[in-house]
């Protein structure tokens, strides 16, 4: 999967109009929708699961780590 920049803030990547948060979440969704579309088996389904939703490191929890916890306050309802 291409890196989408979770591990980031979105001050890091420069990420910071409403419109630049729509475009990186819509980048997140199309790599999710890629990863999850035609899983193999369910061994490959299973660890894209936790890949996304893992509760520590998974890609959703360190969204919320990186870009709607460090945003700006007048960012995060958008982020949320």
């Amino acid at each position: 999967m291409a890196d989408l920049g979770i591990r980031k803030t979105l001050e890091q990547l420069g990420t910071t109009t409403p419109e630049a948060i729509a475009a990186k979440f819509a980048e997140v969704t199309e790599a999710f929708d890629v990863q999850i579309a035609i899983p193999t088996s369910l061994t490959v389904w299973e660890a894209a699961r936790q890949a996304w939703l893992g509760r520590k490191s998974g890609d959703l929890s360190q969204i919320t780590e990186n870009w709607l916890r460090a945003a700006p306050p007048q960012l995060k309802p958008i982020v949320g």
